[in-house]
């Protein structure tokens, strides 16, 4: 960039990568699981409901699972009937962060809480 940045600006940049390794994938591993106990036949172990539990860092990330979209299957069904979350904090899980890599878990700061007000940009 000719002249580098200047102070007190707030600057984005977007690029198209490639090869991106595949993260968060697990959101819809567990839905599919699922939904598969709940609907399909073939299934070796079946259910009427599904719940899960989970504190701390899991309660996060069913949080980001729920905020997400993934309790409900691809034909629209109900996959996940009830979360219940112990102890999760209110902030979001990082899973589904962009640009994440797989070499970074658990070294990446939490995402801030989708409650917490957002601060105006640097003018």
């Amino acid at each position: 960039m000719k002249g580098g940045f200047k102070p007190g600006r707030v600057y984005q940049l977007a690029y198209e990568s490639s090869n991106p390794p595949v993260a968060g994938v697990g959101f819809a591993a567990v839905r599919d699981l699922a939904s598969a106990v709940k609907y399909n036949s073939d299934a070796l172990v079946h259910g009427k409901y599904v719940y899960t539990f989970g504190s701390s860092q899991v309660g996060r990330w069913q949080r980001q699972m729920m905020y997400e979209g993934f309790t409900v299957d691809e034909q629209g069904r109900r996959a996940v009937d009830a979360l219940f979350i112990q102890t999760g904090g209110t902030g979001l899980g990082s899973s589904t962060s962009a640009g994440r890599s797989l070499m970074s878990w658990g070294r990446t700061p939490k995402r801030s809480s989708r409650f917490a007000t957002r601060r105006s940009p640097i003018r």
